[in-house]
């Protein structure tokens, strides 16, 4: 029975057939050059996002900022 996983490795991430994997079978797909990929991500939902994050970032940096200030200001206060 053919195994597509025997295929054996020449390196440079290439494989050739062997009697382990069996002859090459063609498969139905076909291609057709001139055409652009649709996108599967909505700009609009990513720009969002994008958005969200570096605010959530923004926020996340001056709590620590401030944290640090208060542990400065602890310290001073303790010598």
């Amino acid at each position: 029975m053919p195994s597509p996983q025997a295929l054996t490795s020449i390196g440079d991430n290439l494989f050739v057939a062997n009697a382990q994997s069996g002859a090459p079978q063609a498969v139905g797909t076909t291609f057709a050059g001139g055409y652009l990929e649709g996108s599967n991500v909505e700009l609009s939902d990513a720009m969002v996002d994008m958005m969200q994050s570096q605010r959530a970032y923004e926020l996340s940096s001056r709590a620590i900022r401030q944290q640090d200030e208060m542990m400065g200001i602890a310290n001073g206060i303790k010598r």
